[in-house]
Parts: structure tokens; sequence; C-alpha cells
């Protein structure tokens, strides 16, 4: 798995159950931003197994 350092930028992208892409976008602190999620329970873990991270590269995030 890579590492994630501090301050780089991640991509979390999976579909929510009205088949809509949602995405979240994440930083290596920790901090993330939900975009167009519209779950019908709180996100849990068993979404997040069936998620599907794509690491990107920092400036392609902007």
């Amino acid at each position: 798995m890579p590492n994630l350092r501090p301050g780089g930028n991640y991509y979390l992208g999976f579909d929510d159950y009205n088949g809509d892409e949602s995405y979240a976008t994440a930083n290596g602190n920790g901090v993330a931003r939900f975009e167009n999620v519209d779950f019908p329970e709180p996100f849990t873990s068993d979404i997040a197994r069936r998620a599907v991270i794509v690491f990107t590269d920092p400036i392609a995030l902007g």
C-alpha cells in the first residue's frame, strides 16, 4: 500500500446506493471532504471496504 504522505491529496471514489458516483478527497493529515454523497445510512466500514481507492498525483487534484 502506498505511504500516505502528510499533505498529500488522495481520492476515494465509490458508487452510492442510488448508483450515482460519489467521492471524497482527503489529505495525508486525515482531513476528508465528501462530495455528492447520498447514503440512506451512515458511512460505514462496510461501505469503505467496497470502495475503490485511487491514489492520484497531488497536483492533479489541485
